[in-house]
């Protein structure tokens, strides 16, 4: 019975010593052997970068390159055409998994080169403005050119149209027709940049304003009753707003000395060339000579006026030769054109 006991204690023992040993043997292996190193991923090729602004119509991949291992790449890169550009001034967001998948469907880069994109890539597009007080200065310009050197003043300066352009050197040229140079003037700009016309209508704009025009205008200095021969002294100078005023206004004492009224005219009203004609030279039933040219020839006779007319007006002419009634053309009191 002892001798059993003592067996069962020997092997536990044994059974002890052995496992101590196996577990220091195997701890001094794996001292001694090599711990592998992490592998290192290697870095992409082309990296993009998370957002871009971009100065022309299209969105080239050179826009977007952030760093890239072939030095090649990003020259060639410009001639790659992802998109669109947005309008100058907008701005658009692309997913970069799309980005990727247009690189790689269209082949722009070996399939070793290995593309690190963001989630998503904002783009927004480069814009310059033009200065409110540059365009009232354009305005400004174009008035004082159309009727220098006369005295005028702009008010209720305005302008519509667009807002922002590509970047680039601007110019711009009004489209016709050019309006009356007072009063409301409304112009539209035609834009070019870098002498590119911009040819959408969104990329026009327009000025308006108000335009009072002063100027030296023939008025009556007295009321002058219809039919009047005027003489200098019916008639003065007056410094005036013309703006409101329709066209034909006499500017010139000499246009309106010795014409006839064709209707009354109160006191320092302003003359018109349609209120005035020539002085009746020939009278109804006066005896004038007429005279009919066609290159070398000329033929002369005589016939008799149907109706008054001034220097210049066209009477009505009865020839006595031929009993016919023509037209002709008075040339002094007793002298009628004809053309034939």
């Amino acid at each position: 019975m002892r001798n059993s006991r003592l067996m069962t204690a020997w092997n536990w023992a044994i059974r002890y010593w052995v496992s101590f040993a196996s577990v220091i043997l195997l701890t001094g292996v794996c001292s001694f052997a090599e711990v592998p190193k992490p592998v290192a991923e290697a870095s992409p090729g082309l990296v993009l970068r998370p957002s871009a602004v971009v100065s022309g119509s299209r969105i080239h991949l050179s826009d977007l390159i952030q760093s890239c291992s072939d030095p090649r790449l990003p020259e060639n890169a410009k001639q790659y055409v992802l998109m669109d550009a947005p309008q100058p001034g907008g701005r658009r967001t692309l997913p970069g998994q799309w980005i990727a998948s247009v690189i790689r469907s269209r082949k722009w880069l070996p399939e070793t080169v290995g593309i690190s994109v963001p989630e998503e890539v904002r783009i927004e597009r480069a814009f310059q403005a033009l200065p409110v007080k540059d365009l009232e200065e354009f305005f400004r310009r174009y008035i004082e050119k159309k009727i220098e050197p006369a005295e005028f003043n702009i008010t209720q300066f305005k302008v519509k149209g667009a807002e922002k352009f590509p970047v680039g050197r601007m110019s711009f040229h009004i489209l016709e027709p050019e309006p009356r140079p007072e009063g409301r003037v409304n112009l539209r700009l035609m834009v070019r940049v870098n002498g590119q016309e911009l040819r959408s209508s969104q990329d026009s704009i327009r000025l308006s304003g108000w335009v009072d025009r002063y100027a030296t205008v023939v008025c009556a200095d007295r009321r002058l009753a219809r039919g009047t021969i005027l003489e200098a002294s019916d008639l003065k100078l007056e410094r005036m707003n013309t703006s409101r005023m329709p066209d034909g206004i006499v500017s010139d004492l000499q246009h309106a000395a010795g014409k006839r009224l064709n209707q009354t005219l109160g006191a320092d009203r302003y003359l018109r060339q349609n209120m005035l004609s020539s002085p009746a030279l020939i009278q109804k039933g006066d005896k004038v000579k007429l005279v009919a040219t066609n290159g070398t020839i000329k033929i002369i006779t005589i016939g008799i006026a149907l109706e008054s007319g001034g220097v210049d007006e066209q009477v009505e002419i009865e020839n006595t030769t031929s009993n016919k009634k023509i037209v002709g053309r008075v040339v002094d009191a007793s002298t009628v054109e004809v053309l034939f």
